[in-house]
């Protein structure tokens, strides 16, 4: 008995000593300090160093780090983004050279170029004045978190994940995360009927035409693009997304509650 303890023991310190020393990889295959994870959805400023959540100042604006990550092109040229890590292996077509990060705080940042961040960073800014809401950030961190990585950073029209437009107007279309998710109805409300199909013109961009979104997939990793969308003529202050959710017993069509951002 003393023995088969022993040997328990032995096999959780293995365990935890294991836990320990693991580190969350980037697309370029540095390693990160334990404190940072992947970022989904509603960002956790707990995921960073120091619980600091980096914003860089550009043009004026500030711009927030996302979690979303490696990209690739369609068919069409159009850029998607897909995997939800923390870097990019690469950036859209258009994006040149702005400048490099002119200084790094633990305040909000008050200077063009100016990174805030909790850890020691370098690294050259890339704009593009066709997608103005998003610039791209190639960084190398002190602490060997990112090295040489291109990171992307959104605008506040973009900081609330995704959005979709109809007769002018804008609403919420968060599907994933842990803050702010639209909820799910399991039946559509009598009233409702059929407005038209999601158009996915890309995460980039705030949408302005009826129906267009910038949102690209949803809680199970399928594609919005083309889902029917619901509303009550007579009250539009909520619009209903079809999606298809999943039970043990099977599947169930629900529709994802949509409303309107603050105007």
């Amino acid at each position: 008995m003393k023995k088969l303890t022993a040997w328990i023991l032995a096999l959780f310190c293995i365990f935890v000593l294991a836990a320990c020393g693991m580190a969350v990889q980037t697309g370029s295959g540095t390693s990160r300090p334990d404190t940072v994870g992947k970022v989904t959805g509603g960002i956790d400023d707990t995921l960073f160093p120091k619980r600091i959540h980096p914003i860089i100042q550009v043009g004026g604006r500030h711009y927030y780090w996302t979690g979303m990550a490696e990209s690739y092109k369609s068919e069409n040229g159009v850029m998607y983004i897909e995997n939800e890590r923390n870097v990019f292996l690469d950036i859209p077509e258009g994006y040149t050279a702005a400048g490099v990060i002119s200084d790094v705080t633990e305040d909000p940042p008050a200077k063009e170029l100016e990174l805030k961040a909790g850890v020691e960073a370098t690294g050259t800014i890339f704009t593009n004045p066709e997608t103005p809401e998003v610039v791209y950030v190639r960084m190398t961190t002190a602490d060997g978190w990112l090295e040489n990585d291109y990171v992307r950073f959104v605008s506040d029209d973009l900081h609330d994940n995704g959005c979709l437009s109809y007769q002018g107007r804008q609403y919420c279309i968060n599907l994933t995360g842990s803050e702010n998710v639209c909820e799910i109805a399991e039946e559509l409300p009598a009233e409702c009927v059929l407005i038209g199909n999601l158009k996915f013109i890309g995460c980039d961009r705030i949408p302005t035409g009826d129906l267009e979104t910038n949102r690209l997939t949803d809680s199970h990793g399928s594609r919005v693009d083309g889902r029917e969308v619901y509303g009550n003529p007579d009250d539009l202050s909520k619009l209903y997304v079809y999606e298809q959710r999943h039970r043990r017993d099977g599947d169930y069509p629900a529709w994802r509650i949509c409303e309107l951002r603050d105007e």
